[in-house]
């Protein structure tokens, strides 16, 4: 999930979908940061809204095969 889109951050996307998947009793989706930020009060803000991970670019594919797992 990219934090900083233009239209709807990634922040307030992440919202909508776990109310989504709260009101229609569906499965949770993993979501994750992916950021060229590494500001700690922005993963913990990432952890807050219900993302279930935070990674920084650059990354390597095995950090986001590792972090699915």
């Amino acid at each position: 999930m990219d934090l900083h889109m233009p239209e709807l951050d990634g922040f307030e996307a992440t919202l909508k979908i776990r109310e989504i998947e709260e009101s229609e009793n569906r499965k949770k989706v993993k979501i994750f940061a992916m950021t060229a930020s590494s500001v700690s009060d922005e993963s913990e803000r990432c952890y807050a809204v219900g993302m279930d991970g935070y990674i920084t670019k650059p990354f390597r594919a095995e950090e986001v095969i590792r972090a699915l797992d």
